[in-house]
């Protein structure tokens, strides 16, 4: 007996029973967190190595496209065949990213080796200056006539100080020993993930082609063509943002060197580092930098700490005023609120990583909301216009 399938019926069976699976799989994932975690965490560290290639691949696929698209084209007279040129591109790629590599951190981290040593060697001294100046705010406040009741909560006070300092310092050596344990796992996931971006090079086309292959398959034209879209729009934003943020925090961390150059300040290499790194997150970047660096310089002199703090607030008007939109552009079409907003929740959950990657992450989110509004009140016959549903259209 052949079975007469009713096509709406049919239908909402099957979202019943994916909306039960769901409630299901939400319920058992809540009442058994802690296993749900070790699973997640698991496929994580298995995936890594995947991960890490597609960051490499992505973040040098600039120099790739540059290489195969202009630079051996012109230098060749455009003779060299396509699968050619592609395979070399990859290889010059490699190279010269190595070269750059090789260059950078050979000046910089045996430079930044001597400040961390020199730093290390002086804690003792650090920590006796400390000393001598608290001793002189006990003397400053045990004066002739001061109760005895306040010169005793000043001195508990100091020593509760110095032995939070002590406890926090022998705390961070398991953390230390963690973190170099991490370092050493990533190590190898990296080492993998380079072979990995590789490969990833080398099927490219591929990939791209069977992608597009699965969404004409798999959903309409015209929602496949919208994913598309969707997928090279949001490519132009993470490039864009990616590529013009590195350039702008390099820029930033060579200038911050120049500058402490100039004022004769100690720990350049390690702190114009440390500033260049931490520029890459937005607002907040310089002076997430200079925070650590103020510290790092203040053991040496509280006179060039403070400078060095002037210094980088002007460096970071430059940059927030001139350099950065120069380089970035537009390229996130978010206002200052949103750029903050995503600051904040992507780096509440990633940590440094999130705040760095979640302003173009939230600009593609945004950019989907913008365009499926439009497109409800397009299908409702009203405008998509902002200003039209403003009482103060001007003030947009």
């Amino acid at each position: 007996m052949k079975i007469e399938w009713n096509r709406r019926y049919t239908t909402v069976a099957v979202y019943a029973f994916l909306v039960l699976a769901g409630a299901i799989l939400f319920f058992y994932g809540v009442q058994n967190f802690s296993q749900v975690k070790g699973i997640v965490n698991t496929a994580l560290a298995t995936a890594r190595p995947f991960i890490f290639g597609f960051v490499i691949a992505y973040l040098l696929n600039p120099i790739y496209v540059f290489l195969d698209r202009k630079f051996l084209p012109w230098i060749t007279n455009d003779t060299i065949n396509k699968p050619a040129s592609h395979l070399f591109s990859i290889a010059l790629t490699y190279c010269l990213t190595g070269i750059l590599l090789y260059a950078f951190f050979s000046v910089v981290i045996p430079q930044i080796v001597v400040s961390i040593s020199n730093i290390a060697s002086n804690l003792q001294s650090y920590a006796d200056s400390l000393q001598h100046l608290l001793d002189m705010i006990i003397g400053l406040v045990a004066v002739e006539g001061m109760p005895v009741e306040i010169t005793n909560a000043v001195s508990s006070s100091v020593d509760s100080v110095i032995t939070q300092l002590y406890d926090m310092v022998l705390s961070s050596v398991p953390h230390i020993i963690g973190y170099a344990m991490n370092f050493t796992s990533g190590l190898f996931s990296f080492v993998i993930g380079i072979i990995i971006s590789i490969y990833m090079f080398m099927g490219k086309e591929r990939f791209i082609a069977q992608a597009r292959k699965c969404m004409y398959a798999l959903f309409s034209q015209d929602t496949a063509n919208f994913l598309i879209d969707l997928v090279n729009e949001s490519n132009a934003i993470f490039s864009g943002f990616i590529t013009g943020k590195i350039v702008d925090s390099f820029i930033i961390g060579i200038l911050c060197f120049i500058g402490m150059w100039i004022l004769k300040m100690p720990y350049m290499v390690l702190a114009s580092v440390i500033v260049g790194v931490t520029n890459v997150i937005p607002y907040f970047g310089p002076f997430i930098g200079a925070i650590p660096s103020f510290v790092i310089i203040l053991t040496e002199s509280p006179l060039q700490a403070l400078i060095f703090l002037i210094f980088i607030l002007l460096l970071q008007q430059f940059d927030g005023n001139i350099l950065g939109p120069y380089i970035l552009g537009d390229t996130t079409g978010l206002s200052a609120f949103w750029v903050v907003f995503a600051i904040l929740v992507f780096g509440k959950f990633m940590g440094f990583a999130g705040m760095f990657i979640g302003v173009p992450t939230f600009a593609v989110i945004y950019s989907v909301a913008k365009k499926l509004i439009a497109m409800r009140l397009e299908h409702k016959g009203l405008s998509s216009n902002t200003a039209d549903y403003s009482d103060d259209p001007e003030r947009l």
